[in-house]
């Protein structure tokens, strides 16, 4: 079950990663930089 989920979600991340590069790419720097923000 867990192998057939993470294969599903690497198909999944893929197409959401071809459709939504911008909005991925978006996120993950929000992200990465609320943590750096908080910490300083």
């Amino acid at each position: 079950m867990k192998n057939k989920f993470k294969k599903l979600n690497e198909k999944e991340l893929s197409k959401v990663n071809g459709g939504k590069s911008r909005f991925s790419f978006l996120l993950g720097s929000i992200s990465f930089y609320r943590p750096r923000k908080r910490r300083r």
